[in-house]
């Protein structure tokens, strides 16, 4: 029996022991009553961990009626017993047995002893399942699919006031609402505050304990137990510092969710003055120690204890994390809080997750349980790959400031539009399952959106961000919050404007890394650094597409390339800390996150001397493979490993320009980044590799081929081999017809377009396409976007008798394509050559697709269908559709909304390179897109 406590009366003479885990027939001190005692045969914080896991795992919980006169299973504690029934010692009648062993007289080993006698007592002794539990140790359980203040918010209690006429009434209700606390959090504190006083109870005390009782009441149904899809454990504490009124004493308490249900509370007035947190915690524990005449061999784990739970924070395994008090759940053990808050925090404890199936748990008497039959909780429960370690998934909040912000670059200032006055914004980091909140202010002259490039978005399409798309513009002045989740990807992705050309300025990374417990497919890198690569302008950017789209020719070429916002030595860069620099250990390996941020142009990349090992591509894993070149179009992402296993110096890193369209300007310069080795003191240039020339297809399309994906990847699912939707879309420019009024720049004196299957695309302009969709209003598109071309021609070898009049003069339409919830669509992107040829990055917002096979030429579907790759293929967010070839794609839509397709070349979408998916609503609230929040910007 472990004796933790004595209570005492108010004239300071012993009235009880408090005792814990009292086996039934333990003898007591002569004159001391332990049958008030409350003793279980196991734990509550068990009860509520089973009751948890049913519920969240829509389990059905039934109590079985077990006629047993024994006692089973090993022994690792020392247990008294009464004497079994059938055995009565005559001798001595009223002794105990102290129980050495579950059973006597076995010769074989118990665990086949046991084996066989647990059949034998299951014929034995009958079994009777009762039915759904009703009711156990007390606490009533039913099932239900619906769902003020204990305490005065203000004053505090003392020790004033006129004594209770009847102290014994006071302790035995606060006795009983002691262990109603068991399923009822949100009295802890009141509780604790009213027990504080059953030694010397008073009328204010008294009235404080009705108003509980009354609370109680009005609210017999509190403890929601919820069904969840995720197993987590999350844990609050907190103190209220010298809160007791008339000894400055403290409070502190703790709560712990599991599986999003309240598992485990605590609420405890300390016995001595703190004079700070850590106090709260050490100052009872060596109050205890020093009183407790027993050194119990148990107090050695205090010390084993705290360097556990450091060495699980150091590894990553728990993480401890300061909130704000209006996050604070453990407040509502340890303080009186504002009405409103204080219901807040019930609602958010009991019930946070608005699910459909829940436990509703109230207490009944004593006398009901008494007079029900002896039974126990017979519970099955699956529960894979569960750790109590395993920290939950986060919200990860953060805001976004825009606004002008002036930059030196080429030697020359230029006022550029950027976020949190950084170029590149901010790089945001998660892990896989977290939620992001990013609240925009648009405190620049621009409209703006955020795209979040190749975020699934499920059920969160109002925060995909293009503009006209699924939201109209923030407006200067304004502001929206994004929030999403960022379920089954890992790895790199990134951000963006979707507004013009303003993301040529406007841009950041997005890196997901593995959720805890969880690790990447490789070893773990020693670090990692993340690149964007993009483009500057000496001018601003969106003064460049205007001025182009006003001549109906082509922009500008960019001035440089840069390397996380800088040029790098190969521009006139007047200053010499105008270069990337990253810093690196020799004899180790870095994951490099590599991000083509660029408007217009496609890049090698490379690192002198070094090759790389590639991991991953647009967040999917991908089979590891070595090279010394990536390919990259603009919206496209790898991650590679670099091992620094070359001589002590510095390496340039290049990015250079891919640059497929024949005729066509472009800077042919290289942007540099260095990389650094530790005591690297070389004074001449870093090394160079070699370039690859500008038009070097084979080396393009050869990387691009040897991306297969790991198919060993948590989030990888099998390719469909059903197609529901088969569609053949050409890509490719044409031209709009030049009237009186414009200037025309374009070929022929004509202005520059684009199209698919001769549908050039064209942005609603009153409101956004999704909208439309969700609110029914008409006029604002079609859904008559053709799965095929008008017409068959020789798409890549365009001859001068073919009559292309047709086809250059593409009609401009919102049209989009209406796809079936969880239908499996197909895509032949075929390059056309009307006017030119060059590498296309086709992008799809919303889902992730396979990449079946690439080639040039085109397409033949009864030979090349054979090349498919139903095993193992990339799995991408945007590919580069060959230069006078074709690309095949294959992706499930189970993600309803409007979903935009088009080019990454920005140069591109304004001329109409685009078309949208509308993915129906699936029929269950699980696959119907939600109304949009409350701050959707509007029109």
């Amino acid at each position: 029996m472990w004796l933790i406590g004595h209570k005492y009366l108010a004239d300071g003479t012993l009235s009880r022991y408090k005792e814990r885990l009292i086996a039934n027939g333990s003898t007591q001190l002569e004159g001391v009553d332990a049958d008030e005692t409350f003793s279980l045969l196991v734990k509550p914080g068990t009860i509520r961990t089973v009751l948890s896991l049913a519920a969240s795992r829509h389990r059905s919980i039934h109590q079985i009626d077990v006629k047993n006169a024994f006692l089973h299973g090993d022994l690792s504690e020392t247990i008294y017993m009464h004497q079994p029934p059938g055995f009565w010692d005559s001798v001595h009648p009223d002794y105990v047995c102290l129980l050495q062993r579950s059973l006597y007289g076995l010769k074989q080993a118990s665990r086949a002893w046991f084996q066989r006698f647990t059949s034998y007592i299951t014929l034995e002794f009958p079994m009777t399942d009762l039915g759904p539990l009703n009711y156990f140790l007390g606490i009533s359980v039913t099932r239900d699919s619906s769902s003020r203040s204990p305490m005065d918010t203000e004053s505090k209690l003392g020790s004033d006031g006129d004594s209770v006429s009847d102290p014994t009434l006071y302790q035995s209700l606060a006795g009983s609402l002691q262990y109603l606390t068991f399923t009822r959090p949100d009295i802890s504190y009141a509780v604790q505050q009213v027990c504080l006083y059953m030694h010397d109870p008073r009328e204010p005390h008294f009235l404080d304990l009705k108003r509980i009782l009354w609370y109680v009441r009005g609210t017999l149904y509190e403890l929601q137990l919820f069904s969840s899809s995720t197993t987590y454990l999350v844990a609050y504490s907190d103190a209220d510092l010298a809160g007791y009124p008339t000894t400055r004493r403290s409070t502190s308490g703790y709560c712990v969710l599991f599986s999003n249900n309240l598992l485990s509370w605590f609420s405890k007035h300390q016995s001595t003055l703190s004079h700070s947190n850590a106090d709260i915690v050490v100052l009872p524990i060596t109050v205890y120690l020093s009183c407790n005449p027993v050194q119990h061999p148990r107090t050695k784990h205090i010390e084993t204890d705290m360097h556990f739970v450091r060495d699980l924070v150091a590894a990553g395994q728990v993480r401890v994390l300061h909130l704000p008090s209006h996050y604070q759940f453990a407040d509502i053990f340890i303080k009186r809080l504002p009405l409103a808050l204080f219901e807040e925090f019930r609602s958010e404890d009991l019930a946070s997750s608005p699910t459909y199936i829940h436990m509703h748990i109230s207490f009944v008497s004593p006398r009901a349980m008494a007079s029900s039959s002896a039974f126990v909780v017979g519970v099955v429960v699956a529960l894979l790959s569960f750790s109590l370690w395993t920290v939950s998934a986060d919200t990860v909040e953060t805001s976004f400031v825009v606004n002008n912000l002036t930059a030196n670059r080429l030697c020359q200032n230029q006022v550029i539009t950027a976020v949190n006055a950084s170029l590149p914004g901010p790089t945001l980091t998660v892990k896989e399952g977290d939620t992001l909140i990013v609240h925009v202010f648009n405190q620049s002259p621009n409209n703006l959106t955020i795209h979040w490039h190749g975020v699934f978005q499920r059920l969160t399409q109002w925060a995909d961000g293009p503009e006209f798309i699924t939201q109209c513009p923030i407006r200067p002045g304004g502001n929206y919050t994004y929030n999403f989740n960022l379920t089954g990807q890992v790895g790199t992705l990134w951000w963006h404007s979707h507004v013009q050309w303003l993301r040529a300025t406007v841009y950041g990374a997005l890196v997901i890394r593995p959720r805890d417990g969880q690790t990447y497919p490789f070893a773990q890198p020693f670090g990692e650094d993340t690149i964007l690569l993009g483009e500057w302008w000496n001018a601003n950017p969106i003064d460049v597409e205007n001025t182009a789209l006003a001549s109906g020719g082509a922009p500008t070429d960019a001035d440089a390339y840069t390397f996380n916002g800088w040029p790098g030595d190969m521009f006139n860069t007047c200053v010499s800390n105008n270069t990337y620099r990253l810093d690196v250990v020799p004899g180790r390996t870095y994951l490099l996150r590599i991000i083509n941020a660029a408007l217009n142009t496609q890049f090698f990349f490379k690192i002198a001397n070094h090759s790389m090992t590639v991991v991953g591509a647009d967040a999917a894993y991908v089979n590891p493979f070595e090279t010394d070149v990536l390919v990259l179009g603009p919206g496209q992402t790898h991650d590679v490993l670099l091992t620094t296993n070359q001589s002590i110096g510095l390496y340039y890193m290049t990015a250079s320009p891919y640059a497929t369209a024949v005729g066509v300007t472009f800077n042919g310069n290289t942007t540099t980044g260095i990389l650094a080795y530790q005591n690297a003191t070389q004074t001449t240039p870093p090394n160079l590799p070699v370039i690859p020339a500008s038009n070097d297809t084979t080396t393009a399309f050869a990387f691009s081929n040897n991306l297969t994906s790991l198919v060993t990847s948590p989030f990888w699912s099998p390719v469909p081999r059903t197609v529901d939707e088969n569609m053949f879309v050409t890509i490719g420019l044409g031209l709009t017809p030049c009237n009186s009024s414009q200037n025309c720049s374009g070929i022929f004196g004509q202005r520059l377009s684009a199209s698919m299957n001769n549908r050039s695309f064209v942005l609603p302009s009153q409101v956004s396409l999704l909208e439309a969709v969700f609110r029914n209003i008409s006029g604002v598109y079609t859904t008559d976007f053709p799965d095929t071309p008008p017409l068959v021609f020789d798409y890549t070898n365009i001859s001068n008798s073919f009559d292309q009049s047709g086809l250059l003069f593409a009609p401009k339409l919102t049209s989009v394509k209406r796809v079936r919830f969880n239908a499996t669509v197909q895509v032949v992107f075929q390059n056309t050559a009307l006017i030119g040829v060059e590498n296309h990055p086709m992008h799809l917002h919303g889902f992730n697709f396979y990449v079946l096979a690439q080639g040039f030429g085109n397409y033949n579907s009864a030979t090349d269908s054979q090349n498919f790759n139903l095993v193992n293929p990339q799995e991408r967010n945007t590919i580069g559709v060959p230069v006078g070839g074709w690309a095949v794609i294959r992706f499930r839509a189970n993600n309803p909304g409007v979903w935009y397709a088009h080019c990454h070349l920005d140069v591109h979408l304004p001329w109409g390179l685009g078309m949208a998916f509308l993915v129906d609503n699936g029929g269950t609230p699980e696959s119907t897109l939600p109304p949009p929040p409350a701050d959707f910007p509007q029109c």
